[in-house]
């Protein structure tokens, strides 16, 4: 959705909440407390590492219990079934973070999730249907190999001049032309069924895949390292700055990012004061944000800033649902 400075956006979808573990079969479970932290003048706040560490490997949520937490680095959520949570996001008497500073500069402030370790070796193959129509979850390979049902694939339409030439470069009214190899598609996905050459996949694709136009493949992604079930919630992530809303860039960018995370979340939270987004999501797919407010940017008014909810490269299969934006140049963007 994209809207003027003087509306607000409201995105909502509907469907399941949850994008969890089984890909929205149960709701998004309430994961218990294991450690509680409250906010101390006496001390400096705990590091970023500290905190993200203080529960890993007890797997449940780290509480931040009410009062005002500075945090001039970034958050990290970076194990399995782990959330972040508050006691709410209400500025006078609930969880908030207070972004102080702009080092190192463009930070996020929280970051939830970990890495994807990349393509295991071998198990490439061209994909040879001549057209594969969008909304498709079939089609032939060269060679299914090892591949076998509920292995996690990736599909890359590759973005090749061919490709650019039949849809106009991009579109001249979005910003200058693409060139060759700027926007691959990229498809996280599940392979359901094999029968010979034929895979079968979970979810369909979202784009014609032509031959004519580029040669498609898949291979199977290496999972080792990857975080899945991480949540952020019930928090006001609130970023400092000095000088005018519609100058000052010197602060935090990103209020909270869900980064290479698999069935991840972050619902009830208010997020102000971001150049960018209040929640941004990369290379993460099943993510659900929901009953979210990402208000009141403070940035230039100009492009890559103000995408307010931002599914940024290589996000799929995303759910917001009353989620709430504020002068944003895009109130939910798709990137």
């Amino acid at each position: 959705m994209r809207n003027d400075l003087s509306r607000r956006a409201v995105l909502a979808a509907g469907g399941a909440l949850a994008l969890t573990a089984v890909a929205g079969a149960r709701p998004i479970r309430h994961v218990p407390v294991v450690k509680a932290i409250r906010p101390s003048r006496a001390t400096p706040p705990p590091t970023s590492r500290q905190r993200s560490n203080s529960i890993a490997g007890r797997r449940g949520a780290l509480l931040l219990l009410p009062g005002v937490y500075p945090v001039a680095g970034t958050l990290y959520v970076r194990a399995s079934a782990t959330v972040l949570r508050g006691v709410g996001d209400d500025p006078s008497s609930n969880s908030i973070i207070k972004a102080t500073g702009n080092n190192p500069k463009e930070r996020n402030v929280i970051v939830a999730g970990g890495g994807w370790t990349g393509e295991v070796p071998g198990t490439r193959t061209e994909i040879t249907t001549g057209f594969v129509q969008v909304g498709s979850r079939e089609f032939e390979v060269a060679n299914p190999g090892d591949l076998r049902p509920g292995d996690n694939i990736v599909i890359t339409h590759p973005c090749t001049e061919e490709w650019l030439k039949a849809i106009d470069y991009g579109g001249h009214d979005v910003g200058p032309p693409w060139k060759a190899g700027e926007h691959p598609i990229i498809y996280n996905r599940y392979i359901r069924d094999i029968s010979g050459n034929v895979v079968k996949i979970d979810v369909p694709v979202f784009n014609h895949l032509n031959r004519a136009h580029a040669t498609s493949f898949l291979y199977k992604w290496d999972r080792a390292g990857l975080v899945t079930n991480v949540g952020v919630e019930r928090l006001r992530v609130d970023i400092e700055y000095h000088g005018d809303p519609e100058q000052d860039e010197d602060h935090a960018y990103n209020a909270i990012v869900l980064l290479r995370t698999e069935d991840s979340w972050v619902r009830d939270c208010t997020m102000l004061h971001f150049t960018q987004a209040g929640v941004s999501t990369q290379e993460t797919p099943r993510a659900t944000v929901e009953n979210c407010r990402a208000i009141d940017p403070v940035s230039i008014v100009t492009g890559s800033r103000r995408y307010n909810f931002n599914t940024y490269v290589y996000s799929q299969q995303v759910l917001f649902r009353d989620c709430h934006a504020y002068k944003a140049r895009h109130g939910c963007d798709c990137g």
